[in-house]
């Protein structure tokens, strides 16, 4: 028996509930149909832009280079720039004034999104560059989509 992909999601307070949409398409694209899965992602992840999984975890897949004995992988990050700005999380309460949900809408310049605390006389911000090495992978779904990386360990 051999593992020829892997796929691991990077969550820190994992819930597995959530990835039920990824599961899904996984199933029907390669369980039903066969097709590979290095090959099928982009269709897997644009099927589920909008579910929870994107906005709940990054997803690695490891998989044997076809011919070889090599391992490649590739990280894949949601970006939204409302809900995951370059696949970070936007803090629940201004760390200034504490206040909740407290973010004015983005504002972006070149590739950095900035956040700017909207209660009066607080200055609080937040801004998120485009981190590097990442390419835009899916297409827009409703704001959203998947980047990708080639992940080196």
């Amino acid at each position: 028996m051999s593992f020829d992909n892997i796929i691991a999601f990077t969550a820190v307070e994992f819930h597995a509930a959530l990835t039920t949409p990824f599961f899904i398409d996984f199933t029907n694209c390669i369980l039903v149909e066969g097709f590979d899965l290095a090959s099928s992602m982009k269709h897997i992840l644009t099927a589920t832009a909008q579910s929870s999984v994107a906005r709940h975890t990054n997803i690695l897949l490891m998989h044997r280079v076809s011919g070889s004995s090599s391992i490649a992988s590739t990280l894949y990050v949601f970006t939204h720039p409302r809900w995951r700005p370059w696949g970070h999380r936007l803090s629940p309460a201004c760390p200034v004034c504490a206040s909740p949900h407290s973010w004015s809408n983005e504002v972006r310049t070149g590739s950095t999104y900035s956040f700017a605390c909207r209660y009066p006389f607080c200055r609080g911000s937040c801004s998120f560059d485009k981190p590097d090495g990442f390419e835009l992978y899916t297409d827009d779904v409703k704001g959203g989509r998947w980047m990708k990386k080639d992940y080196r360990f």
